[in-house]
């Protein structure tokens, strides 16, 4: 393997210097942190406490919660709702695959562009209804969860993200939005597969991404009607909801075996 040889001279004066005034740098700049971590120079800091006021930092660790049960609370909840909406979601597809054929997705799609027809059977709007209801859920959306809610006894998913900020906060979030855009992905290619592209030809390509973009543009208009016409379900009428889409989903699976 070849060796990366380093040009760095330690010995050099330029070397030296650089150093020296980096070193300063990096003290200066402790200094400075040091100065700001204890609430400022002393005697303004002497002068705040004499008015019997508190510093800008004790007064935020008397707001913070240590040791809250938000995050456990939220993170449990969320693990509970994932357990009940996944079956639904996995029923709901083998639906699907009992109808054409195949569990292969790519195949699915292909086999319902092909015969139209078993997209107007009764197992296909069942199985469709139980994955929204699921894709509802697992999102955590109205009327499951509500996205921009804070009191603690009906939060979901953000109960599991209260505690988080700057980029740990955004990384959540884009994972969740990442999750909302294939549930919806899937739910518009697999039960509307029309425009989906038969070939890598650049026109058909093309083609595809608009009539995806214009599903999911139909789709997440369709949810913010839903979220502005109902209200947040109590936390124990969720389960009730959940078992809802599970029985539509096994309702299209049994349609689908016996009219198949």
């Amino acid at each position: 393997m070849a060796r990366i040889e380093s040009k760095l001279r330690p010995g050099d004066p330029a070397f030296q210097a650089n150093r020296q005034r980096n070193e300063a740098l990096a003290a200066e700049l402790r200094e400075r942190l040091a100065v700001a971590q204890a609430g400022g120079p002393e005697d303004a800091r002497r002068k705040h406490t004499e008015r019997g006021k508190l510093l800008p930092r004790q007064r935020v660790e008397s707001l913070l919660d240590p040791g809250t049960a938000f995050g456990g609370m939220g993170s449990s909840r969320e693990m509970t709702v994932a357990a009940l909406t996944e079956p639904t979601i996995a029923i709901a597809v083998l639906t699907l695959a009992l109808t054409t054929g195949s569990t292969s997705l790519g195949a699915i799609a292909g086999t319902v562009l092909k015969t139209p027809a078993y997209a107007i059977g009764p197992g296909h709007a069942l199985a469709f209804a139980a994955f929204l209801i699921a894709l509802i859920a697992e999102t955590g959306r109205l009327p499951v969860d509500n996205p921009s809610t804070h009191l603690e006894l009906t939060m979901i998913h953000e109960a599991m993200i209260l505690e988080y900020s700057g980029p740990y906060l955004a990384l959540i979030e884009w994972a969740a939005a990442v999750r909302l855009t294939l549930l919806l992905t899937l739910a518009a290619n697999l039960f509307l597969p029309w425009g989906m592209a038969t070939s890598l030809a650049p026109v058909a390509l093309v083609a595809a991404l608009l009539a995806i973009v214009v599903k999911l543009a139909i789709l997440g208009l369709l949810l913010a009607l839903l979220e502005t016409r109902v209200a947040k379900l109590r936390l124990f009428r969720v389960p009730e909801l959940l078992a809802l889409s599970f029985t539509l989903a096994l309702l299209a699976a049994a349609s689908s075996f016996f009219t198949k």
